[in-house]
């Protein structure tokens, strides 16, 4: 219960981080929206005196100037539009920028902008759609002002300073950058041979020099290397995405924390459905209790079709239900119904609710010290009053209604070491002499070799067992987690949901369902 009420409370904050982010993402946009309402009220005139003034000081206050400016803009950003592109060029045409690059990595249905509305292609492009001038051509309008420059109020640039008449702007594709350099590198490879190549390599700076001409060449047009860059994307404050993603994301963490909540009350209505179904049976008293599991064995056995003769019962690392005295009762029952071996896999740990087999059984005689085979209930000793240790205290000393059955069941400890790793050491010793007449012999019939890997398998568990009929998964899901595959290839397996209230109704009603089963063998 502790670690579902941990679960809960890690999504109830998650679920608060996502306020608080939608919270700051709310406050970004009304800042912009603030910020945006005031350079529109200042009037245009206002905002080019005082957007010429930061530039100003900007310019006399920097001590190197950029020549090449790259704008890149993230796939998820909305902020960046064309209206933006064209302010951010009429600030670096003013600052004294030469070169733009702008690489734009959204499509076009989601904000991409493309450059030839706004800029010219250059005159010695060549028909390239990569190189452009911002403003357009000027053209002259009676009023003697240009076009394109009047309007962004930066004709001779900060102060009366003179500065390029256009901007020179570039775009870059997705193309452009890796795989434009793959092409160029594959193109060098080709002519290893020859000596312009062979020239290059002997001087890394000539390489360098002939990679980078053959680039611009590729391009359409030849720049400087950008001096800076600046990146546009969610992080950055008004590239933020759009309002209903932010609420689509809070929606999602809030039907997190609700399927967390289901999943609570769940467990606990599992919790108060086995706290009320023990107390039912532990207030009707014992022998109460044994009659009436007494009547139920007998009746399932009478309307069996077929018995299990091997139970195995897996049990899940994060299972907490089944205990010392749960497995204790378990083998009760088979014992009772005439079931001759079971088979435990616990995979928990030894402080995670790990149930030792050695204080509930007797180790077998014939298991030559092994930890693997016991006998339940451990070896009966007489005592005054006659009755017979480890019978009594189940209610199943001959079975149910008299009928005779095994005084004493097969238990076997199953190990994660036994399973698909004790396969693979068989099959590595079978290989390691593969050329004795032996494996020879069993290679030409399959079901020798079948028969020979079992044999040896049952050698290494230390005992002899039938492979398991049925088996009971106590896990909230339906997982062998590894069960020695070899053993369980024809097993009917059967889901217990962890935490929930396993009694006597509940084991006769997996026989039920495992006498109904009809196994085909792929007929």
């Amino acid at each position: 219960m502790i670690e579902v009420i941990c679960l809960l409370l890690g999504k109830l904050l998650l679920l608060l981080v996502g306020a608080y982010e939608l919270l700051r993402r709310l406050h970004q946009k009304f800042h912009a929206l603030v910020c945006g309402s005031y350079d529109f009220c200042r009037g245009k005139n206002a905002r080019e005196r005082h957007e010429n003034r930061l530039l100003a000081d900007c310019k006399a206050r920097l001590t190197k100037m950029p020549q090449h400016l790259v704008l890149i803009i993230a796939p998820d950003d909305y902020y960046v539009d064309a209206g933006r592109l064209n302010a951010i060029f009429g600030y670096a045409l003013a600052i004294g920028i030469k070169h733009i690059s702008v690489y734009d990595r959204r499509e076009e249905k989601h904000g991409y902008v493309d450059l030839a509305p706004l800029c010219q292609p250059r005159d010695d492009s060549n028909g390239s759609s990569r190189s452009f001038v911002w403003p357009a051509k000027l053209a002259h309008h009676k009023n003697g002002h240009t076009n394109g420059h009047k309007k962004n109020g930066y004709a001779n640039g900060v102060n009366g300073t003179h500065l390029p008449q256009q901007l020179q702007v570039y775009r870059i594709r997705p193309a452009d950058c890796h795989a434009l350099i793959a092409d160029v590198c594959r193109d060098l490879y080709e002519i290893r041979e020859t000596p312009l190549v062979k020239g290059l390599l002997q001087k890394r700076e000539s390489l360098t020099e002939q990679i980078t001409l053959r680039l611009a060449k590729r391009l359409g047009y030849d720049a400087p290397d950008p001096d800076i860059r600046h990146h546009f994307c969610t992080s950055n404050v008004y590239a933020d995405p759009t309002m209903i993603e932010v609420i689509c994301l809070l929606l999602g963490k809030l039907l997190l924390l609700l399927v967390g909540a289901y999943e609570l009350l769940r467990r606990l209505h599992q919790k108060f459905h086995a706290l009320v179904c023990g107390s039912y049976d532990f207030c009707r008293g014992k022998n109460a209790r044994e009659r009436h599991e007494n009547r139920l064995l007998a009746d399932c056995k009478a309307r069996l079709t077929k018995m299990p003769q091997h139970l195995v019962l897996i049990i899940a690392p994060d299972d907490y239900y089944v205990d010392a005295g749960r497995l204790n009762a378990i083998f009760g029952y088979a014992l009772a119904i005439g079931i001759k071996h079971i088979s435990v896999y616990d995979r928990r740990e030894e402080k995670h609710g790990y149930v030792d087999l050695a204080p509930l059984c007797q180790p077998r005689d014939d298991s030559n010290g092994s930890s693997r085979s016991f006998v339940w209930p451990a070896k009966l000793a007489h005592h005054k009053n006659g009755h017979t240790n480890g019978h009594k205290k189940n209610g199943y000393a001959n079975g149910v209604n008299g009928t005779h059955l095994p005084q004493q069941l097969q238990v076997y400890r199953i190990r994660p070491a036994d399973c698909h790793a004790l396969i693979a050491d068989v099959c590595r010793d079978l290989y390691e002499i593969r050329e004795t007449p032996l494996v020879k012999g069993l290679l030409q019939k399959r079901e020798s070799l079948t028969e020979q890997i079992t044999l040896r398998l049952a050698k290494r568990l230390g005992y002899d067992a039938p492979d398991p009929d049925l088996g009971i998964i106590f896990a909230r899901q339906t997982c062998t987690y590894g069960l020695m595959p070899w053993h369980v290839r024809f097993t009917e397996f059967h889901t217990h949901p962890s935490d929930r209230y396993f009694n006597v109704e509940s084991f006769t009603k997996v026989l039920y369902r495992y006498s109904r089963c009809e196994q085909r063998w792929g007929k």
